[in-house]
C-alpha cells in the first residue's frame, strides 16, 4: 500500500501542471473584451434593434409589414429604449454618488 500525504499529492499535481505547460497544455490565452468594447457593443445592438423597429414604421406606412410583424419590431424598439434610459440614469446615479464622495 502506498503513503498517501497532502503533501506528497501537492508535488504531484506541480509535476503534472510543469509537464503540461513543457508540453504545451494549459497556456492558451483568453482574451477578455474590455469594457468599452462590451459596451460598444452594446450600444451597436440597440441602435440596430431602434433602427429594425424604424424600418417596421416605414413598412407598415408602406404596406409591406404585418401588423404582427410591427408590433413585435416596435415592442423590442421599445425596450431597447427603456433598458438604454435606465442604464444611462443608473451611471447618472453613480457618477452623482461618486462626486459626493469626500477626498
Amino acid at each position: 500500500m502506498s503513503d498517501f500525504s497532502i503533501n506528497n499529492a501537492l508535488t504531484a499535481y506541480n509535476n503534472s501542471i510543469k509537464l503540461g505547460q513543457q508540453a504545451g497544455i494549459g497556456k492558451t490565452e483568453i482574451e477578455t473584451p474590455g469594457f468599452s468594447s462590451m459596451v460598444e457593443k452594446a450600444i451597436d445592438t440597440s441602435m440596430q434593434t431602434l433602427r429594425a423597429g424604424e424600418r417596421a414604421s416605414i413598412g407598415a406606412i408602406m404596406d409591406e409589414v404585418t401588423l404582427d410583424e410591427l408590433s413585435i419590431a416596435v415592442s423590442s424598439a421599445e425596450s431597447t429604449l427603456r433598458t438604454a434610459v435606465a442604464v444611462r440614469d443608473k451611471v447618472i446615479s453613480a457618477y452623482q454618488d461618486i462626486i459626493k464622495m469626500p477626498i
